[in-house]
């Protein structure tokens, strides 16, 4: 039997600016219950968290997803996402991908996390981010459904670094709660590259 397409197009969203706790990409890869992804994991103050969330629950309220559970006589009101707040770290947010995609013609390509520093400009996709930078991520929210949940998912497509932590200032794990920085809900689609190629 055919897997059925999704149902729902992926939504571009450019998080708030908070602190990154680790980030694996590019050649770095997150190992983590047999699977191999890229991997972004970032700290936010309360108020850009909050603010986060109630953009996702309305991609999952305005999503075919939703109603099509709603129209089963479903639960819609609980989503889930990677979105958390951490009794001890307060709330963190994380997006992953997969390290490599499929083209059209079968062929597979590394995956690569564009990187664009605080003006959008390009810089070297090899940088290491260390805990405690600045940054914001570029995310594609795609709503799902399966048997045992519902809500969105978060796939990391680039990330925008507004302050960077080298190896000496920082680890690559642990950080702080952020300050507030920077605005919510600019986007930078125009920066990254939007191949429909790439699985996010």
């Amino acid at each position: 039997m055919a897997k059925e397409k999704p149902l729902d197009k992926i939504t571009d969203v450019m998080t708030p600016v908070g602190e990154s706790v680790f980030v694996k990409i590019n050649g770095v890869i997150d190992d983590f219950a047999g699977g191999r992804k890229y991997t972004a994991t970032m700290h936010l103050d309360d108020a850009d968290a909050k603010s986060l969330q109630e953009k996702l629950v309305k991609i999952w309220e305005s999503s075919n997803t939703c109603k099509q559970r709603a129209k089963n006589g479903k639960e819609t009101d609980r989503p889930t996402f990677t979105l958390t707040k951490k009794k001890n770290y307060g709330w963190q947010l994380k997006a992953s991908t997969q390290v490599e995609f499929t083209d059209k013609d079968g062929n597979t390509h590394e995956n690569v996390i564009r990187l664009v520093d605080g003006d959008k400009k390009p810089m070297d996709e090899k940088t290491s981010i260390w805990s405690g930078s600045k940054i914001a991520l570029w995310i594609g929210v795609r709503p799902y459904e399966t048997a045992m949940m519902y809500g969105v998912s978060l796939k990391l497509k680039g990330i925008q670094i507004i302050e960077l932590v080298n190896g000496g200032g920082g680890s690559a794990f642990g950080g702080t709660a952020s300050d507030e920085v920077g605005s919510y809900g600019s986007t930078t689609t125009e920066t990254f590259d939007t191949s429909e190629d790439i699985p996010f």
